[in-house]
């Protein structure tokens, strides 16, 4: 029998497929996964129970999906986490789901085998279930097969991936805008179009690059006020190309006016987190004494930082800081 003081399981989720991550946040979809394995304790053999376990492997998968869509990895990485310790035992279930069919439970064996969440990571399998599941028009499951295509059909991978961004997919989206302005010759146009509308959908990443196309009037008029508003958008969202960027202008004084300390402190979040050409920037400042008192160490300690992550023009780095160091300051070794 179930608890007394809880409602059945047959009446706790009617509506759970229908909610997202918008509407209902991991903390409650976590207490809904623990109420039903707290039934599951006196009903070990209840079908439907089970059935609903299932349920939820399935939606965390979908909300693993939109999440990583929206550049969200870190609370993707929670639901993958919840998978891992509430739900290993509905993997069967799951399985059986998809080989009957159903969209959603081949689009969890997708991100189930592309993670490694439950089972072991296979990406073949990945790969075939996220093609079921595009079959029939599953737009998380449309982007997926893109990439997996990439290596083996070139062009089919494009068809695909458009055809995700045309169904809503924002990661898609902001590849297609990519791929516009990689395009011999580049179509601006058909870039601002896919990035604005994987912007409006929280891609900070196609936010940037937004804010790039602006500030070097790439397909539209130079806007350099807009792209350091645009910049500073992305780079709260994280974006660490838009944090360096935003430092620039703040260096150059381009679309506002010149702030060398707040460029530096930029470059410095940037340069911490990992991003290459900041490091790069901050080594330049350091060396010309830009923003900040002149500090040989400082600048040798970030050139070799860019050189080792592959910044562009990191070679000789080191070499150059020294040279611009002991030019503006006389000390030369």
């Amino acid at each position: 029998m179930s608890p007394p003081d809880l409602p059945p399981p047959a009446q706790l989720l009617p509506d759970l497929l229908e909610k997202g991550p918008e509407v209902e946040g991991f903390d409650e979809f976590l207490a809904r996964v623990l109420l039903h394995r707290s039934y599951l304790k006196d009903e070990f053999d209840n079908d439907p129970l089970r059935q609903r376990l299932s349920d939820f492997t399935i939606e965390a998968a979908r909300r693993i999906e939109h999440l990583e869509a929206r550049e969200a990895k870190r609370e993707a990485l929670r639901y993958a986490g919840l998978m891992n310790k509430y739900l290993p035992d509905t993997l069967w279930r799951v399985g059986y789901r998809a080989r009957n069919g159903e969209a959603g439970a081949q689009l969890a064996l997708g991100a189930i085998y592309r993670w490694g969440i439950i089972d072991d990571a296979d990406p073949a399998l990945s790969c075939s279930n996220y093609a079921l599941a595009a079959s029939v028009g599953q737009r998380y499951a449309q982007y997926r097969h893109a990439i997996c295509l990439v290596d083996s059909d070139a062009a089919a991978a494009k068809g695909a991936l458009r055809v995700a961004a045309e169904n809503g997919h924002a990661g898609a989206q902001e590849l297609m805008g990519r791929l516009c302005l990689e395009a011999e010759p580049r179509d601006s146009l058909c870039a601002q179009d896919f990035l604005a509308r994987a912007a409006q959908r929280g891609r900070a990443g196609a936010l940037s690059l937004l804010a790039w196309m602006h500030a070097e009037g790439e397909g539209v008029p130079v806007d350099e006020l807009r792209a350091r508003r645009m910049y500073a958008d992305a780079a709260q969202q994280g974006d660490l190309f838009a944090l360096n960027n935003l430092a620039e202008l703040y260096e150059t004084g381009r679309g506002g006016s010149v702030d060398t300390l707040r460029a530096v402190e930029l470059y410095q979040h940037a340069a911490e987190a990992g991003f290459a050409p900041a490091a790069l920037n901050l080594a330049r400042c350091y060396s010309q004494g830009i923003g900040t008192a002149p500090n040989l160490a400082a600048a040798e300690h970030w050139a070799r930082i860019a050189a080792r992550d592959g910044a562009p023009g990191g070679q000789g780095a080191v070499s150059r800081a020294r040279q611009s160091f002991g030019k503006r300051f006389g000390y030369l070794r």
